[in-house]
């Protein structure tokens, strides 16, 4: 066979493994539900951390043209309140402390953000597992 009927038959043979495996037949392309339940879901009131990169134009004598000096920098909102008063950190350490103490007096949960990923650091709401 060609290299096209070759592949077909390794194909197969994973999709029948899989099927053994969860005793279920797999689709072809299937995306992996499990992992888009565990993405957790900010709600309104929940306190988040964002990381992002913050460009500062610097000009002046002897420079032949602008030059952007980047630093990293962490907002602290909460979620959902228009005007929280977003307070931007360049140390990850003092945006964390500040963070907590907010989710802690608010009693909610506590999200980083990096990008698209999402992590929960704590969770202070009533009824909740430590």
């Amino acid at each position: 066979m060609g290299p096209d009927g070759d592949g077909a038959i390794r194909r197969a043979r994973k999709s029948r493994l899989q099927e053994k495996r969860t005793g279920k037949p797999v689709p072809i392309g299937s995306v992996d539900r499990r992992r888009a339940r565990r993405q957790p879901i900010v709600e309104d009131g929940d306190v988040v951390i964002a990381y992002g990169i913050a460009g500062i134009w610097r000009s002046g004598p002897g420079l032949e043209s602008p030059t952007t000096l980047t630093m990293a920098e962490y907002r602290l909102s909460v979620r959902g309140r228009a005007h929280n008063g977003e307070q931007v950190f360049t140390m990850y350490d003092l945006a964390i402390a500040d963070g907590d103490a907010l989710a802690a007096n608010l009693q909610v949960r506590l999200f980083y953000a990096d990008g698209t990923a999402l992590t929960l650091l704590k969770n202070y709401r009533p009824g909740a597992r430590a």
